[in-house]
C-alpha cells in the first residue's frame, strides 16, 4: 500500500502498520509504502481514515508524524554507478 499523504501515513503507523519504505518521486514528493503482509486490514483502515470513522490515539499519531518527518529530513539517496 502506498500513499504520499503524510497524515494518512502517520495514521497507518499509529494503528500499527509497518512502514516498508519512504522514497521521493521525480517531483520530490515522498511516497510512503506499507507492508500489507503484516497488517492485512490496511484497506479497511484507509477507508476509515478518509471516511473519518476510525479512532487513533492522539499521542501515537503525533509520534508517527514526528517519525515520518525525521525520515524525510534525514533521507539520503542511494547512489547507483
Amino acid at each position: 500500500m502506498e500513499t504520499k499523504d503524510l497524515n494518512h501515513a502517520a495514521f497507518l503507523m499509529a494503528k500499527g502498520c509497518n512502514l516498508k519504505s519512504c522514497t521521493p518521486d521525480m517531483d520530490n514528493r515522498f511516497w510512503f509504502t506499507f507492508d500489507e503482509t503484516v497488517h492485512t486490514n490496511i484497506d479497511d483502515l484507509t477507508e476509515g481514515y478518509y471516511m473519518n470513522t476510525c479512532e487513533v490515539s492522539p499521542q501515537a499519531f503525533i509520534n508517527a508524524q514526528k517519525t515520518l518527518k525525521n525520515v524525510i529530513r534525514n533521507y539520503k539517496p542511494t547512489r547507483t554507478v
